[in-house]
């Protein structure tokens, strides 16, 4: 059904819908509400060269049973300022199944880029036989993800977000790389054989905040990019879960550099890591929780490749994909504040970090021992020479370190808290609080205690 004026669709007596909508540009400022959506091998809604549609808490169903490729909902061409809100997105089936593509593809061919689509609350299920997808986004602007829920599991590869840009894709020169996506407040979950949550293929200034993100795999990266700049990737919580089995990453065979149809990334070149960097540069990592469980071991939080220089297209950011060398001294890199562990708990903090030209900062976790028999003067809060005093520990302490006092009573009250801090017991520990309130938490605090007996204090 092709639609060119202005409609408000919504439920009446029917809601059962067995037809593709497609929407065209006169149809400009149309509303689809309530439907649902009950296909076999095409597409819901498609929007092309189209702006101001919302396409809000629909329910769309797809079985995937011929041999293609299906999306549910396409954004397509010079589509801009359309919005997908709180719909519910099932994709089941034998090949590469997408809930929603940002594309300047359609019909066969490349055109203008989308710009300022909103893709928001909305519950994705994607069960594939091959690759699964949750949101692809390709020569795109100012695309923004926000407060999302996406289970994907897939045989082959699973991709929560892929965000791709290639010089074949743009044939006029207002047709823009990929940049400004922004991916926000949502829950990735993916249970497969390669798992990338986030991919970013020669696309800049992606921005990536207050996400959950899971992986169950064979192998599992949180996020991969390759000839990125301008990404910044903060306040995230990240768990990747890789049972090392059957691995090759040299296999000829997997994936090519600008796709996702294939059974590995070619660029990747390690087995699993949280945050993957290639051939990338200015880029921040800053205030996240990234846990990598690689059964096998020698996993990293973050890697970073800085040696791997593969030939390719250089983005309209400027970045240039012959830069690559770890020799330069240049840093690509800054990993600030994170919380990380990798190689089954071997590896945590900085240690957990790979690439030479990588900057990193107070990252934990951090240890700080405490005993009555300390000192705040001489001391360096190691466990050979503690600080005296809790207050003292949590000044000198880095966000989200961990505080561990030894056997002992402690006289103290009006702590200030202003960081993440755990304080946990390293023997028989008491707290007085001297008839006082022990603890004050700022509004940019957060404190947890484990084992510790308080006594005198409210």
């Amino acid at each position: 059904m092709i639609f060119n004026i202005p409609l408000n669709i919504s439920f009446y007596k029917v809601n059962t819908i067995d037809a593709t909508f497609i929407f065209k540009s006169g149809s400009a400022g149309s509303n689809v509400t309530g439907l649902l959506f009950n296909l076999t091998d095409n597409s819901a809604i498609i929007l092309s060269d189209v702006y101001n549609i919302t396409i809000h808490s629909n329910s769309i169903f797809i079985n995937n049973v011929l041999e293609k490729n299906l999306t549910g909902i396409i954004i397509a061409h010079n589509s801009y300022d359309n919005r997908i809100i709180n719909n519910a997105i099932t994709l089941k089936g034998k090949n590469s199944l997408t809930g929603i593509s940002v594309s300047n593809f359609y019909e066969n061919r490349f055109g203008r880029s989308p710009y300022s689509n909103l893709i928001d609350s909305n519950l994705l299920f994607i069960n594939s036989e091959n690759v699964a997808m949750g949101i692809y986004v390709s020569m795109a602007t100012d695309t923004k993800i926000f407060n999302n829920d996406i289970y994907l599991y897939a045989k082959n590869c699973v991709y929560a977000v892929e965000i791709v840009s290639n010089g074949s894709f743009a044939p006029y020169p207002t047709t823009v790389w990929s940049n400004n996506t922004k991916i926000i407040n949502n829950t990735f979950y993916g249970l497969g054989y390669n798992i990338f949550l986030i991919k970013s293929y020669q696309s800049y200034n992606t921005y990536i905040a207050n996400n959950s993100l899971l992986a169950d795999g064979n192998r599992s990266f949180a996020y991969i990019g390759y000839n990125t700049s301008g990404d910044k990737i903060e306040y995230n919580d990240i768990v990747v879960n890789g049972s090392g089995a059957n691995n090759n990453i040299n296999d000829p065979n997997s994936n090519t550099n600008n796709g996702s149809n294939g059974s590995f990334e070619s660029w990747v070149n390690v087995a699993q890591a949280g945050v993957y960097y290639s051939n990338s540069h200015n880029n921040l990592i800053r205030e996240n929780n990234i846990t990598s469980n690689y059964l096998k071991g020698g996993d990293y939080a973050v890697y970073v490749d800085d040696n791997n220089v593969v030939s390719g297209d250089s983005d309209s950011s400027g970045s240039d994909s012959s830069n690559g060398s770890g020799s330069t001294g240049i840093i690509y890199l800054i990993v600030s504040g994170n919380y990380l562990v990798s190689n089954n708990g071997l590896f945590i903090a900085n240690d957990a970090i790979y690439g030479s030209n990588v900057l990193s900062e107070n990252n934990t976790p951090h240890y700080v021992y405490v005993s009555t028999n300390g000192s705040d003067v001489t001391g360096d809060g190691s466990i050979d020479n503690p600080f005296k005093t809790i207050s003292h520990a949590i000044s000198q302490s880095y966000n989200r370190a961990i505080i561990y006092l030894l056997s002992g009573t402690y006289y103290e009250n009006d702590i200030f808290v202003n960081k993440t801090i755990t304080i946990k017991n390293n023997g028989n520990v008491t707290l007085n609080g001297k008839k006082g309130k022990i603890f004050i938490i700022s509004n940019m605090g957060y404190l947890t205690i484990v084992g510790i007996n308080f006594f005198k204090c409210f």
